[in-house]
């Protein structure tokens, strides 16, 4: 062990209750240990579970390791269970490998994880769980069989885009006959001492979509002081879940003119079901909320009573896994709101959200309002198909807090904001306009004016991501179509270039900048010959890249998307020793181009773009569309892909047009021509 364990404090009261206890008991409690003081570490994690399999005398002693050629010293090999997040829809037991530490967002709000492709590495949790038995004989063609590994891959694979793509009619979404099985059976434990707690379990899953993992986690407070993760109990009994709101934004980034954001949220209880609780805990509003000895023993009191029901009823559907993952299938299936609402009000991880969580901002009526419209779909759907109400209420529209405070990002910014810095981008294009002469300086400084301003309208329209070279070429601007393809976050084999929809006025604005990009190559070809060629070539690229093949295309993109070194038609002119350079556009660049009073972060217009397609309720496909930020199975552009992007532009490009003219974003013409 390092010095560095010394700060991983075990509760050893618990652990050590008798100096006679066999290592295996030892070991059985360290595994029982509340992992959430680990999770967030990932040294902690792997002391922890070092210490596990040491008891469990399944370790290893520590060897001596090489650096630069010399012996430095022995290390123990380390136990780090993969960190990982459950693929939700899936009938196997599948799970995501997700980062073991959160990465913190840079000065321009990009979050690093966001530049990854968010196709998910798969782990089959059954293998490791299924027990053989020892007179089975396994074939060994079968184990090295490549046909064999390929076709599990596959069928991996195709688990994991079912999943993503889930059905309203798919058998493992709770359907009403399921669900009013299943309020019949929590009612009557609800009213039975012996299994109230079965009852409570039962709604905790059902109501706050998490895991009985989590469950056992949650408290009961009554002092506002002590806000915990679990369920308040006001002055009137009046019950409000509470869950913080984590984010990975740095404290020390200070900017002007953004939202400020809670640290936590509280959510209306049923009152059905605060009532239940204050039933089940006789007077006791601290601790923990379901607090038995034997949880496990419980789990599996209430895994068996469900497959009785369920066999009972000649339906097989009703099981933990069923009920604990109804919110995120049912979201699935419909998209009746989208899953960063159930994100933010109950902490359910979802991989789907990790990253889109650092982009998210809305207000806390709004919240309700979405949580609200979701219940109200499910007791639609039960009316239905029983022709009946819901026995009861599962949700009901109250806000803790009368102040509407805002949640989620911390770095996006108000709509009082966003229009100063279009008026004060707008004022530095008219201060730079050029007289009847047109001298160099003066049209090197009208052009630099020009380019910024189109590249924040750009910037906010697509929800481009703080990259540089945000425009690398015009052969895929579609202005017909109001489309135009970008690749802001990409692998070797283009998996999340995407099309976006441009709003009509961006999309003037891109048309009005080839017009100026073509006067300027006029005025300046004598002096910038070679720079006039580009110009050229940014300006027929559309006719040839018509000529390249497959390969050829492939390559020739790879080489300017996102390039540092070759800058497409957003460039900005600089006077050094050597002459005037062109240099491109980048994300710093863009930032100090902005006047002081209205330093905003680069990747602003994205956070924006985000938030405000959530507030107008736009559909989360629709959403994932524009933003990229899609799963395994959703790609737009694959082969599979059903989405018609006639369509999607007519749904999103009205709601665009009236984000744009309520900010205050305009087309302006070059001076040029």
């Amino acid at each position: 062990m390092t010095k560095y364990n010394i700060a991983s404090e075990l509760d050893r009261d618990k652990i050590l209750t008798n100096y006679l206890d066999s290592a295996s008991s030892i070991a059985s409690k360290l595994e029982s240990i509340n992992n959430d003081i680990y999770s967030n570490d990932a040294r902690k994690r792997g002391y922890l579970n070092t210490l596990i399999h040491f008891y469990k005398n399944d370790w290893q002693p520590a060897r001596l390791y090489k650096t630069g050629g010399r012996y430095r010293g022995s290390i123990a090999k380390w136990y780090k269970k993969p960190n990982t997040l459950p693929v939700i829809g899936t009938v196997d037991n599948l799970s995501v490998l997700i980062p073991f530490l959160n990465h913190s967002l840079d000065t321009e709000g990009f979050n690093p994880e966001d530049s990854e492709v968010q196709m998910p590495f798969v782990i089959d949790n059954n293998e490791g769980n299924t027990v053989r038995d020892k007179t089975e004989h396994q074939s060994i063609e079968m184990i090295f069989s490549p046909a064999s590994k390929k076709k599990k891959q596959i069928d991996i694979t195709r688990n994991v885009h079912r999943a993503h793509n889930i059905a309203y009619q798919d058998t493992r979404l709770l359907k009403a006959p399921e669900l009013g099985l299943l309020f019949d059976t929590l009612n009557k434990y609800g009213h039975s001492d012996k299994n109230i707690e079965l009852a409570i379990l039962g709604w905790l899953m059902f109501l706050l979509g998490k895991t009985l993992h989590e469950i056992k986690d949650l408290q009961i407070f009554n002092k506002i002081d002590d806000k915990t993760r679990g369920l308040f109990l006001d002055e009137n009994d009046r019950g409000w879940w509470y869950f913080p709101i984590t984010q990975t934004a740095k404290p020390t980034i200070k900017k002007v003119g953004l939202i400020k954001t809670a640290n936590g949220v509280f959510t209306a209880c049923p009152t059905f079901f605060t009532d239940l609780i204050i039933k089940y805990l006789k007077g006791r509003k601290e601790g923990l909320l379901i607090n038995v000895d034997n949880f496990a023993a419980l789990e599996s009191s209430l895994a068996k009573k469900l497959k009785k029901v369920s066999d009972r009823a000649y339906s097989g559907r009703l099981s933990i896994n069923s009920i604990s993952n109804f919110i995120g299938n049912y979201i699935n299936a419909t998209g009746v709101i989208d899953p960063i609402y159930i994100d933010f009000s109950y902490d359910v991880k979802m991989y789907s959200t990790r990253v889109s969580r650092s982009y998210s901002n809305i207000d806390d009526v709004t919240r309700c309002e979405r949580l609200f419209e979701f219940w109200q779909e499910v007791e639609s759907d039960y009316y239905d198909y029983c022709k009946e109400k819901f026995p009861i209420k599962l949700f009901e529209l109250v806000c803790f807090d009368k102040r509407n405070r805002m949640l989620g990002s911390k770095f996006t910014p108000e709509n009082m904001t966003v229009k100063s810095l279009i008026a004060a981008l707008v004022l530095e294009v008219k201060n730079t306009k050029l007289n009847s002469l047109k001298q160099l300086d003066a049209i090197l400084k009208y052009h630099n004016a020009f380019t910024v301003y189109t590249a924040w309208m750009l910037m906010f329209g697509t929800g481009y991501r703080a990259v540089w070279n945000p425009l690398p070429t015009f052969s895929l601007y579609f202005p017909t179509l109001n489309l135009m393809g970008i690749s802001d976050k990409d692998d070797s084999d283009f998996t999340h270039s995407r099309l976006v929809c441009l709003p009509s006025i961006l999309n003037a604005q891109i048309t009005a900048y080839q017009e100026h990009l073509s006067c300027l190559r006029g005025l300046i070809r004598v002096l910038k010959p070679k720079l006039c060629q580009s110009i050229d070539d940014f300006l027929n690229a559309a006719s040839k890249s018509l000529n390249l093949d497959y390969k050829e295309s492939c390559q020739w993109f790879k080489l300017i998307r996102n390039s540092r070194i070759n800058h497409g038609p957003l460039f900005i002119f600089q006077r050094q020793r050597a002459g005037i350079v062109t240099k491109g556009i980048s994300p710093t660049e863009l930032v100090l181009r902005l006047p002081k009073e209205h330093k905003i972060p680069a990747n602003a217009g994205r956070h924006w773009l985000k938030s405000n397609l959530l507030y107008n309720n736009v559909n989360s496909e629709l959403i994932n569309f524009q933003m990229g930020h899609w799963q395994s199975g959703e790609v737009p552009l694959a082969n599979y892909s059903t989405l018609n992007y006639i369509d999607s532009v007519n749904e999103l490009l009205p709601i665009l047009d009236k984000l744009f003219k309520g900010v205050g974003w305009q087309t302006l013409k070059s001076d040029l021509i």
